[in-house]
């Protein structure tokens, strides 16, 4: 208002949900813009609850609001630091919901304003995700660079936890250009970091794509050994999202392997899963399975296809 002694105070927003990190519901149910919408929807709905189905949309759901509130009080308070973290946030909300322009130009957004800052950690953390964007839009090129200055930058940082992400991304960039060996090699080490920091999403995630290259050199009982491992690893945690990638893996080892009606319900069990958590496949990983789907359901047959697609005990009796 421009009054005499008028100060302007940085009011926080709430905090919203991590969704680099899926936590459990009990945590997400603590988070305060998460209490205040329940507050909100139970006003018209009393019975309403979070749960496995609905929890990522609803933690996405808060994680916009406030964060688009944030950033206009940012705007209005000059404050490049806030809008450099908004940016980043938003970035990540756009890349989980599959909107990888708008991620990258988030992230770009807050890169700069990093820059200004000389902040190594946050400048290597956003390099990692542009890089992890650029992958998901098929430029390897423009990916390999990006995840190649961040992991430079990280290294005379010395954080464990982020050189293992660079390795294990560069890795899975390696994969898509066909450079297998190159991919063993990083995965190797980043699995390395992973167990000596006790990182078990790191773990998990290394030891499914291990399995994958195992998958390309025909090593069909590795590659199995390698999945069992992983989801292990993610049922510790309940990482159903990763334990659903698994699953898909493992399909494709059946595939491999021409067992037709197991790997139908693998990909079942997958799809089931995925549909529970609220996580669908990105596009173009969809269009690849339904692909696979369709071969499947015309040699299978209609009955056997439905019957194994439906499968309720799959995970109960691998496992």
């Amino acid at each position: 208002m421009s009054l005499v002694g008028e100060r302007i105070l940085s009011v926080p927003p709430l905090a919203t949900p991590d969704l680099d990190k899926l936590v459990s519901l009990t945590e997400l149910c603590e988070c305060e813009a998460v209490e205040l919408f329940l507050e909100r929807v139970r006003l018209f709905q009393t019975d309403f609850s979070l749960t496995d189905g609905n929890a990522i949309k609803v933690a996405t759901l808060c994680a916009t609001e406030y964060l688009q509130k944030s950033l206009s009080m940012y705007h209005q308070l000059e404050d490049k630091e806030g809008l450099a973290r908004v940016f980043s946030a938003l970035g990540v909300v756009a890349q989980n919901q599959g909107q990888l322009d708008r991620a990258s130009n988030f992230y770009s957004q807050s890169l700069n304003l990093w820059r200004g800052f000389n902040d190594s950690h946050s400048i290597a953390g956003l390099l990692n995700n542009m890089g992890v964007v650029a992958m998901d839009q098929g430029d390897y090129e423009s990916a390999k660079e990006l995840l190649e200055e961040a992991l430079t930058i990280t290294q005379t940082l010395e954080d464990k936890r982020l050189i293992a992400t660079l390795l294990t991304n560069l890795a899975e960039v390696a994969i898509h250009q066909c450079e297998f060996e190159e991919a063993e090699l990083l995965y190797e080490k980043g699995l390395t970091l992973s167990h000596e920091l006790g990182h078990k999403v790191l773990i998990g995630s290394v030891l499914s794509k291990l399995a994958e290259i195992a998958i390309h050199k025909h090593d069909y009982e590795k590659a199995t050994n390698l999945y069992y491992q992983s989801v292990a690893n993610f049922c510790e945690i309940g990482d159903k999202r990763d334990i659903a990638i698994c699953l898909e893996g493992m399909a494709e080892v059946a595939l491999a392997q021409n067992q037709e009606f197991n790997a139908t319900e693998l990909f079942g069990a997958a799809e089931n899963l995925r549909e529970s958590i609220g996580v669908p496949l990105l596009p173009e990983q969809r269009k690849d399975r339904d692909r696979k789907i369709e071969s499947l359901r015309a040699n299978l047959g209609e009955k056997a296809f439905k019957e194994a697609w439906i499968a309720k005990d799959v995970f109960e009796r691998i496992f």
